[in-house]
């Protein structure tokens, strides 16, 4: 029993975490968000390793096993095979449906990773179901709610509530980069130039069939996503056992970076070796914080001060470091089921964080939040 209330503590805890990171970093991000990715995952490598290290010169002091029988070949590759589809496909799945859909759409589609993290722990864990799965389903329903409520229209652009998303995804960087405006939008958003655009165009169609095959590539990417961050979870929970939790996160953001800084160096290369092709693909725009937008490539490092990379590093030893320490903990001590549940509190969480920075929250927000908090109750009362 005390490890199950550990392990809810750690799950309850993470999401807490990535909401303060995602609120300290803020804006300063100014680059491309897969570089964001590569970046994240190779500072909480350095953290790991460096866990590792104190975690072992303390073992040895205290006389406790250090030995690193528990890295096995089988061990790592089933390890390395959940990052690559959790944490470099998974991520990036999830950050082009973000570039294709509004943040609701993809919170709505994000909403079903519980239930696929339901469906895998009982097909190949044998988690049977509990009484403590109705206060889940309703904490699952309650914040649901709260993160598809509709944004007040305001004159000027608002920031998006940065934490309505979990670790290792980077939602807050991919939503501050619009997409340009084209013709298709124009038209589908009634902009253009009436003059040009005839009702039943040929132009017009060609627009509204660009916007529908867009928003169901952007639903894909976002299945994608749900279907290869709970696999992750899974294969992670099955062989990830007998290490520590600082161990299993080092071995996956440790292959994700390798593999995500071979890509960016592969694309400098290229770009090295035939600046004409790139030239003609040209870049994201990235708008930066009081000055004039520029076009950076995934494999392109922003131009950063001292104090900006230094809030950034804080940030991501909350979001992708401690957050993942708590919730590789929590994975073998709960259900899978019950640690995604966990995962998705961020949008109550930021709702407290709001709070406390004088920001006001409308009564939807709160009923949401005493019903999520009613479930979490409701989930470790009868588990």
């Amino acid at each position: 029993m005390a490890d199950q209330l550990a392990g809810f503590a750690a799950a309850l805890t993470a999401p807490l975490a990535c909401v303060i990171g995602f609120t300290i970093w803020g804006d300063l991000w100014t680059g491309h968000p897969y570089m964001l990715n590569c970046f994240k995952g190779c500072v909480a490598t350095l953290l790991f390793i460096a866990t590792f290290v104190i975690a072992a010169i303390v073992s040895a002091l205290a006389g406790w096993n250090a030995t690193l029988d528990r890295f096995t070949g089988p061990v790592i590759g089933w390890l390395l095979l959940s990052s690559l589809l959790g944490i470099v496909v998974g991520d990036t799945c999830w950050l082009q449906a973000q570039q294709l859909l509004d943040t609701r759409s993809v919170v709505l589609i994000d909403a079903l990773k519980p239930g696929l993290s339901a469906f895998w722990g009982f097909l190949f864990l044998g988690e049977a179901p509990t009484w403590g799965w109705f206060g889940a389903v309703l904490s699952w329903a309650a914040v649901t709610w709260v993160s598809c409520e509709p944004a007040a229209k305001e004159p000027a652009p608002a920031e998006e509530p940065e934490a309505t998303e979990m670790a290792d995804s980077f939602a807050a960087s991919s939503e501050r980069q619009p997409a340009p405006r084209n013709g298709d939008e124009l038209v589908l958003n009634g902009s253009a130039d009436s003059s040009t655009q005839r009702p039943g165009s040929s132009e017009t169609f060609r627009a509204t069939l660009s916007h529908y095959s867009q928003r169901g590539t952007g639903y894909v990417y976002a299945f994608l996503n749900v279907l290869l961050d709970s696999l992750g979870s899974l294969i992670t929970k099955q062989h990830g056992g007998a290490l520590q939790p600082w161990d299993i996160a080092g071995i996956r953001f440790g292959g994700a970076s390798v593999l995500m800084l071979l890509s960016v160096g592969a694309a400098s290369l290229f770009a090295y070796l035939r600046p004409d092709v790139i030239a003609r693909a040209g870049g994201t725009p990235i708008a930066r914080a009081g000055g004039t937008p520029q076009r950076l490539r995934f494999y392109q490092f922003p131009v950063l001060n001292r104090r900006a990379i230094g809030l950034i590093v804080l940030a991501i030893s909350l979001t992708t470091f401690l957050a993942s320490l708590l919730n590789n903990f929590a994975l073998f001590k709960i259900d899978l089921f019950f640690v995604s549940i966990f995962g998705s509190l961020s949008p109550i969480w930021a709702l407290v964080i709001g709070l406390c920075r004088g920001e006001r929250a409308t009564s939807r927000s709160w009923l949401g939040s005493v019903l999520a908090v009613a479930g979490v109750v409701a989930l470790i009362g009868l588990s």
